[in-house]
């Protein structure tokens, strides 16, 4: 029988006659000693005892019920999580990403609770603490994801009876404010960057829009100068500190995407100088086969181009420090846009999932656009009249 009830009777030292009431369901066996795993508690009446056996017994069937364990959360984020799961199933980045957040910040806090004692409430103090040590908002969160997609492992494993990260309440994160470029910050950004080694670069990350990993990861066997096209076939990141090559997130990331004649010839004058650095290092030249590197050939640094590179240029363009690599994404998002590109040309350039997205993520600059094709209307069925009386009026 997977379950029962048994009653317990004692005397107390005044010589009353007390009883309870055990519910005892068997669970399993011990994966290592074979031995039954039971799972108990006390009621006090015969009717809970009988209600609680009958909501087992229920659980049982739908798998929603575990053995008690005393594994701790250190065993289950460092043997059960990281190395039984995620080495396997994660992307480097992600998995060094993860093995970062959970030694830096979870198991000095949480790594000696017991994963069955762990509660939403214990999770919300743990929060709170990040954040008046400093910790960001973001990297809070982040430490949220990482709880919350391990103990529901641990749920799917018959670790945990149920996942307390899921009742916790993580802080939100401030969204941040995104900016671009227009026609002129874009000229000043790129007559500045005349002076830099890395022009073909800066050119090509606002005029096709491409991430900054998506850049440090070209290499020249990607790129077709006589059609004018590259194809984003990898990306580059940093993963234990070292530049990594792999393979784009999505199957849309994966694109061709055509050049502007200014690039084209940015691109040709670069390779040009690449092999003149090539000859001056000689055989301390690394071959990479990348398009943009550092002068001895080694792999750009993806981290070092936003943090380091760009903000110098910034500074020499004498634009706001605030702007932050990505935003020449944007920037190449909205000159299009406002240049009368449809949506679904951009989405493919950027590679985002869907033109729904790109949309949604540019809705601010739909409303003027609207307006302009409203008036376009009028002047082409009404012969600009009506767009002379909303000018008058």
């Amino acid at each position: 029988m997977r379950g029962h009830i048994r009653k317990k009777e004692w005397t107390t030292k005044k010589g009353e006659e007390r009883h309870s009431y055990e519910v005892i369901v068997y669970v399993g066996r011990n994966p290592t000693t074979g031995a039954p795993r039971l799972r108990s508690k006390t009621a006090k009446t015969k009717r809970e005892a009988e209600r609680l056996l009958r909501d087992w017994l229920n659980q049982l069937e739908t798998g929603g019920i575990t053995a008690p364990s005393r594994m701790r959360l250190e065993e289950l984020l460092l043997t059960h999580y990281l190395e039984g799961f995620a080495r396997r199933n994660l992307r480097p980045t992600t998995l060094d990403s993860y093995e970062r957040t959970i030694k830096l910040h979870i198991l000095p806090v949480l790594g000696h609770v017991p994963v069955q004692k762990l509660t939403p409430g214990q999770i919300n103090v743990f929060y709170a603490g990040l954040l008046e040590k400093g910790v960001s908002p973001r990297v809070t969160r982040y430490c949220h994801a990482v709880l919350h997609r391990t103990l529901a492992l641990a749920v799917k494993w018959r670790i945990a009876a149920y996942n307390p990260a899921a009742q916790a309440d993580p802080p939100k994160v401030p969204r941040k404010e995104m900016q671009a470029l227009g026609a002129e910050g874009i000229r000043a950004l790129l007559e500045a960057a005349h002076q830099d080694r890395l022009y073909p670069l800066w050119m090509l990350a606002v005029s096709t829009g491409m991430r900054r990993g998506e850049i440090c990861g070209l290499r020249w066997e990607d790129v077709d100068l006589d059609l004018g096209t590259v194809m984003v076939r990898r990306t580059l990141v940093m993963v234990a500190g070292r530049p990594t090559p792999q393979e784009p997130k999505t199957a849309r990331s994966r694109r061709r995407v055509k050049l502007p004649d200014s690039s084209v010839e940015a691109l040709r004058q670069w390779r040009i100088e690449q092999k003149k650095e090539r000859l001056v290092h000689g055989e301390g030249y690394v071959d990479s086969g990348n398009v943009f590197t550092q002068r001895d050939g080694k792999p750009l640094r993806p981290d070092l181009l936003s943090k380091r590179y760009f903000p110098r240029l910034l500074k020499a363009a004498a634009l706001p420090p605030t702007l932050r690599f990505h935003d020449l994404r944007h920037s190449h998002a909205t000159a299009l846009l406002q240049a009368g590109t449809p949506a679904k040309v951009i989405s493919d350039r950027l590679g985002h999932f869907s033109t729904g997205f790109t949309m949604d993520t540019y809705a601010h600059v739909t409303p003027s656009l609207e307006q302009e094709a409203a008036d376009r209307f009028d002047a082409l069925v009404f012969g600009g009249d009506e767009a002379t009386k909303k000018q008058q009026g």
